[in-house]
């Protein structure tokens, strides 16, 4: 495909999005609110207490591995419609967690947080209170591994056929990288590592994807674009 016609497909596919944002917009809304209910209902208590799990996945959408506690949102308006209890069809996602909400019942709990591909949908003003959140989550020396996008590996205006994005073009790739699925703020290694720092986090590294501590929980679809650093609490 040319340049040319990505760029008509690109736009396209960005109209469809636009149609459908309020919508969309609804739904997360809904999904939050429910979310927030059932926290302080006290779901996630309960269900922790039969939890022997020690690794927390946060987010974890469709991806989820064996040994390991998964939590998401609420489902939304329409995958309840479709009959979904779980978000994303994920049947594996146990706990129903806003990581903007603090969990009281999870505090001091988890030897290891996954935190894979969630945190560039959070809007920056609330970053530091999610991070904050899962310090609390974790017990004293636990792991938390944070894998984000890296759109360093789009600045060179080439053809791929690794981009996660859909398309050949790197440069297209890159806009629906930055305008596409609700993400708030591009991380770097610097700004992570210092806002880590500056939480109390220590010996914290940026580490290859599959590698390091918790590397194993890496998702093989996120390899190419994947920046990963860890940290202690």
């Amino acid at each position: 495909m040319s340049l040319f016609e990505e760029f008509k497909e690109y736009s396209n596919v960005m109209l469809e999005r636009e149609k459908k944002q309020t919508l969309s917009d609804l739904s997360f809304k809904f999904s939050l609110k429910i979310t927030n209910i059932m926290m302080n209902l006290g779901y996630n208590k309960k269900l922790l207490k039969s939890d022997k799990n020690k690794i927390l996945n946060l987010g974890s959408g469709n991806f989820h591995f064996e040994g390991v506690s998964n939590t998401d949102l609420f489902p939304s308006i329409g995958q309840l419609l479709k009959g979904q209890l779980k978000r994303n069809s994920n049947k594996a996602n146990r706990y129903y967690l806003n990581l903007i909400k603090k969990e009281k019942s999870f505090e001091d709990k988890w030897e290891g947080v996954i935190l894979s591909h969630v945190i560039e949908h959070i809007p920056p003003y609330l970053v530091l209170e999610c991070l904050s959140n899962i310090k609390n989550y974790l017990v004293t020396d636990g792991v938390l591994r944070i894998l984000v996008p890296d759109p360093r590996v789009y600045f060179e205006d080439i053809e791929s056929n690794k981009s996660p994005q859909g398309f050949r073009h790197n440069s297209i790739s890159l806009n629906r990288l930055f305008y596409c699925w609700e993400h708030q703020f591009m991380f770097t290694d610097t700004i992570l590592t210092t806002i880590l720092e500056e939480l109390g986090f220590t010996e914290i590294n940026v580490t290859s994807f599959g590698k390091g501590p918790l590397g194993q929980f890496d998702a093989d679809e996120r390899e190419f674009e994947s920046l990963c650093i860890t940290a202690k609490k």
